[in-house]
């Protein structure tokens, strides 16, 4: 009897500096039977208080606290990424009215600033699967690594942690084991298909994921840098107030990912420009074919020019940014990037 392949085990990893076009890769490419994505961006995985910090305190420090406030953190991600919008449905019609004018993100942000004490969530993956799927899917991986549960706490120099987590001794092989039956549940639900994440820090992460994953494929999207940093400098979330502290950002990113990504084979990992994919998204179509071996499908009308806003920046470089960006400028020059 023939063995059916797990296509669940087959994910594509899409990432980039943000602002790069993952999101229109992942929409792009999901427009084929073939693959899944029910959700942008499972924050899960790599982001902040997510699988990737979790399994790092269990691995490097073994320190009951840490793994107690390891747990309690990813599980307050969880939840935070379960709500879209603020927690006080009675703030909901009004971030509502207020998107309509000036969009959702800096709604959301406007509300937050007005309501301190309330919070708001400018992202969230949970409701975007089946009812409670979600949840029973983060309760499961939970019971697999807590011993159990002291519902009185313990009170000890960071005060009282209630209820304190104790968890199981278990070994780094068996943590990636649990994440990825996580992963098969998550985005199985009866279905046997290759899915999509497009977190654009999946890059920065790339050794961790082809360890939890080794049959995983990733799309790294690159962008002019120019047009990055100029549409990242308008974001709530961008900690950058200029172009040029953008482009420092992304410099060291570039540097990072040099270093990363060489020693892995090329069959892992494909570079996408997004101007490319602009310019002829039948041609990346292809190479896409080639490297994920299947024959795709996909819907054209999804790649447009007037989106991508190619060439959107109007900064002109100055001769200390030359100096400060030389690394940059470089690996535009390697790219086909022209100042």
């Amino acid at each position: 009897m023939s063995l059916i392949k797990n296509n669940l085990d087959y994910p594509v990893f899409i990432g980039g500096t943000g602002r790069c076009g993952t999101t229109v890769m992942a929409d792009y490419l999901a427009s084929d039977s073939n693959f899944y994505l029910p959700t942008h961006e499972n924050k899960l995985f790599v982001e902040q208080d997510g699988f990737l910090d979790l399994i790092d305190i269990f691995t490097n420090h073994n320190c009951p606290i840490r793994k107690h406030i390891a747990i309690s953190r990813f599980i307050e991600w969880a939840k935070r990424l379960a709500i879209i919008g603020c927690e006080n449905v009675h703030l909901n019609p009004y971030l509502s009215i207020l998107s309509k004018s000036i969009g959702f993100q800096k709604a959301a942000e406007k509300i937050q600033r007005d309501f301190p004490d309330q919070n708001v969530h400018i992202h969230a993956i949970g409701h975007l699967f089946k009812k409670g799927h979600y949840e029973k899917c983060i309760n499961n991986f939970i019971n697999k690594i807590i011993h159990k549960v002291n519902k009185e706490g313990i009170f000890d120099t960071a005060g009282m942690m209630k209820p304190f987590y104790v968890a199981k001794d278990l070994k780094r092989s068996q943590i990636l084991e649990y994440i990825r039956n996580f992963s098969y549940e998550l985005y199985g639900e009866g279905e046997n298909i290759r899915w999509i994440d497009d977190t654009p820090s999946n890059s920065i992460q790339f050794p961790f994921l082809i360890e939890l994953f080794p049959n995983a494929k990733f799309i790294h999207m690159v962008r002019n840098p120019f047009d990055v940093a100029d549409s990242m400098i308008s974001q709530v979330w961008s900690s950058h107030n200029t172009i040029s502290d953008a482009l420092k950002s992304i410099q060291s990113h570039h540097k990072l990912l040099d270093d990363l990504f060489s020693p892995f084979e090329k069959d892992k990992l494909i570079v996408i420009k997004l101007e490319d994919l602009v310019i002829d998204s039948l041609l990346i179509q292809e190479k896409l074919s080639v490297f994920l071996g299947s024959q795709l499908n996909l819907n054209q009308s999804i790649i447009s020019q007037k989106n991508a806003n190619i060439n959107r920046h109007k900064h002109c470089i100055k001769d200390e940014e030359i100096k400060e960006l030389s690394f940059l400028i470089e690996w535009m020059n390697k790219m086909g990037y022209n100042l």
